[in-house]
């Protein structure tokens, strides 16, 4: 009898740490349960991807293909990534940087069936943007474009065009999960320049800040690169007309 109160206390102790440990091994099986479903979705999430012909890279110095949504991290100030809808649609996170400014905006879900034009109807047919004071942002005078990650080119796009339309391009890479377009002002001083300055995509990526809950954004370049540049029509069949490359060569 005089064991009794001993033998009672390790029953009890016995007793909760088998409790601790079904508990224990509960929360495991939730949580394998839920990196096996994170698992089939990233798989059919890329699947996806590659079934469009969509060329990702990081934005890191090596430039890897990416391979899982870990490499997408960072890449932009929302934390935004791809994905993928109920109605099978994908969804990006798109950057629209404005290098007359240095400013840019971040849009945290743009439809890959969506037109740009949807967009930039959206951002500058209502309203002004408090950095263009000479009001020369409105839809149809703005022009995009996307730099080629190889040559540097810039090619320009038609806003009727959908995103999927342009990721699909052969010349367009996604870098670091993150599609980005550069808008110009059509006849503006600053588009009719020879160019030979113009911002690293790279490096705005990198050095983006957030400015505002509305994903409105500042963008800082930490150096300009001297180049020349070629500006492009994204229609293989646009007339074209060109100066010389020792000018800086403009294709328009």
């Amino acid at each position: 009898m005089y064991f009794e109160p001993e033998n009672e206390k390790l029953s009890a102790l016995k007793e909760k740490s088998l409790k601790l440990k079904k508990i224990q091994d509960r929360d495991l099986r939730k949580q394998q349960l839920q990196e096996r479903k994170a698992d089939v979705l990233e798989s059919k999430l890329f699947n996806e991807i590659h079934k469009r012909h969509i060329k990702m890279k990081t934005d890191k110095q090596n430039g890897k293909t990416i391979l899982s949504l870990s490499d997408l991290e960072g890449s932009n100030p929302g934390g935004a990534k791809v994905y993928l809808d109920d109605a099978g649609l994908l969804h990006w996170p798109v950057l629209f940087m404005y290098p007359e400014y240095n400013q840019s905006d971040f849009i945290e879900s743009f439809s890959e069936n969506h037109c740009f034009s949807d967009h930039i109807l959206e951002m500058f047919q209502s309203c002004t943007v408090p950095w263009d004071e000479e009001h020369k942002y409105v839809p149809e005078n703005i022009e995009i474009y996307f730099e080629e990650n190889k040559t540097e080119s810039l090619f320009r796009i038609p806003p009727e065009k959908s995103l999927l339309e342009i990721l699909q391009h052969e010349n367009f890479t996604v870098i670091g999960g993150t599609p980005a377009f550069i808008l110009l002002v059509a006849n503006s001083k600053f588009k009719e320049m020879d160019l030979t300055i113009v911002y690293s995509i790279l490096g705005l990526l990198v050095l983006i800040t957030l400015v505002s809950v509305s994903f409105s954004l500042y963008v800082l370049c930490s150096r300009k690169k001297q180049r020349n540049c070629s500006i492009r029509d994204f229609m293989p069949t646009s007339s074209l007309a060109s100066r010389s490359r020792s000018q800086g060569t403009v294709i328009l």
